[in-house]
């Protein structure tokens, strides 16, 4: 049975897709009175930039292109140009791409990877020495000097966020990077591979992976763009 596409403008729908502010419209489809996927619309960050429509696809595959078509088409009618959004490659087969005529732009987010070895003994003193804030839960946050990383751990994986508001220094996030590490060994012995990601330009950020042992992941976040036009 083909899904049924449909635009929404009522939160009330879906709700779990309205969760970002600037959302307008949900694309989504449906089979048999479920959601299967949608597409979330929204306003850009900059709305004087641009006529450009952020699109965030929550999809498996093979409903994409519908999708997003249906996603173009509704962009077109409220007069954007074009849509973008991100994709991690690998994570979207290159023919759904080709098929929606879709193209590359800027390099958004770049993938690093760490193998971890077998655990040592790691002592609880040095986890007081840098002063760190933890807080428990399905996502670890460490805090230094306001710097953060947030892990979240799944099975032998452990994905790292971080977040900082000054350029800080590369002593400083190797002090919190290699700390927090330890605290996930501590409590998560299985653990077998780290990654995180930073922003291409990110030197400080850059230097203290791989001060560590992170090597470069094939994996990258891209920004797609999708021109719109009467005939999309």
């Amino acid at each position: 049975m083909n899904p049924t596409i449909s635009v929404s403008l009522d939160p009330s729908e879906a709700p779990r897709y309205w969760a970002d502010r600037r959302a307008f419209a949900l694309v989504l489809a449906r089979e048999d009175g479920k959601t299967t996927g949608a597409v979330a619309l929204l306003d850009p960050d900059d709305p004087e930039s641009d006529r450009g429509i952020v699109a965030v696809p929550d999809a498996p595959a093979d409903l994409l292109v519908p999708l997003m078509r249906a996603a173009a088409r509704h962009g077109g009618d409220v007069g954007a140009t074009e849509l973008r959004w991100t994709v991690d490659t690998g994570h979207i087969p290159c023919s759904v791409l080709a098929e929606l005529g879709a193209f590359p732009g800027r390099l958004v987010r770049r993938w690093w990877q760490l193998e971890l070895p077998a655990v040592r003994n790691l002592t609880h003193r040095t986890l007081l020495a840098h002063r760190l804030s933890t807080h428990d839960g399905p996502t670890l946050t460490m805090e230094f000097r306001g710097a953060t990383y947030s892990a979240r751990v799944d099975g032998d994986t452990a994905t790292l966020t971080h977040h900082r508001d000054d350029p800080g220094t590369v002593s400083g996030l190797l002090a919190l990077l290699s700390t927090t590490l330890i605290t996930l060994r501590c409590g998560h012995p299985a653990l077998r591979h780290v990654e995180t990601t930073t922003a291409p330009d990110d030197d400080r950020h850059i230097a203290a992976l791989v001060g560590l042992g992170f090597t470069p992941a094939t994996r990258q976040t891209v920004e797609y763009h999708l021109p719109l036009g009467p005939n999309r």
